[in-house]
């Protein structure tokens, strides 16, 4: 049973073998008051590990552009990366025998998984760690937001937002370590449909008479699609997108 027991309690995630990772709250974990702890599970051949156990951690102010938890098995399923900035450490482990791979630096938020390496953001900008034990800076100063992967490991999309608050969506080549924008307007949430289809969602910057929260940007109600084999965008017929098989984030 996954309880609820603060930022980050349900998340999971699957294997390409069918293996399921998953965070659980421990019994007498409080979200307000930071008690209890989180445990990482991981479910495989019909047994299930407990893979390590995280401290609890109290409410508190949660940041759209800077907070985040990602758990993912990369493509081959050998590893599971786990970054939560609700609590720590971030770190890597081998899907095989739940062994510390790798314990991430403090600081970093919006991990994603492309190709054989595992890419994250601090304040310095992106960073790539690879299986080998090599981390490189790839994207200096670049301060990304919610990064998709396609399901070839070939691409990255994220949003990056302009001096105004603006957001805009680029894609990152994993092989060429070069970047492209995908359009002037603002854009968000970008996320693969197939290889080389994107689609985003439009946003405006708030204006004095809208309650904006968390996001200095709303959504305009319009989505679009970009295709980037013909580096041309439509409008789309989608409102939202959930989920998309196979998944890589």
């Amino acid at each position: 049973r996954w309880q609820n027991g603060g930022f980050g309690a349900g998340t999971f995630a699957w294997s390409p073998d069918g293996s399921l990772a998953y965070i659980r709250a421990t019994a007498g974990t409080d979200a307000f008051s930071g008690a209890g702890s989180w445990e990482l599970h991981i479910r495989q051949r019909g047994q299930d590990r407990v893979l390590t156990t995280l401290p609890g951690v109290p409410g508190r102010g949660v940041s759209a552009d800077d907070d985040d938890t990602f758990l993912a098995f990369s493509a081959d399923g050998q590893y599971i990366a786990l970054e939560t900035t609700f609590t720590g450490p971030s770190q890597v482990r081998a899907a095989a025998d739940g062994s510390l791979v790798k314990a991430l630096p403090q600081g970093i938020t919006m991990a994603v998984w492309a190709g054989t390496g595992l890419f994250y953001r601090d304040q310095g900008g992106v960073y790539r760690w690879d299986p080998t034990g090599t981390t490189s800076l790839v994207l200096p100063g670049v301060k990304w937001i919610r990064p998709r992967a396609s399901s070839d490991g070939k691409w990255i999309a994220y949003s990056v937002r302009d001096s105004t608050g603006l957001p805009h969506v680029n894609v990152f080549s994993v092989s060429a370590g070069t970047t492209f924008s995908i359009s002037s307007g603002g854009r968000v949430d970008a996320v693969f449909l197939t290889p080389t289809i994107l689609w985003d969602r439009e946003e405006r910057l708030c204006t004095a008479s809208d309650a904006c929260f968390m996001s200095p940007t709303l959504p305009t109600g319009m989505t679009f699609i970009y295709d980037l084999a013909t580096r041309l965008e439509s409008r789309s017929v989608i409102a939202a997108v959930g989920a998309v098989w196979p998944r890589m984030d």
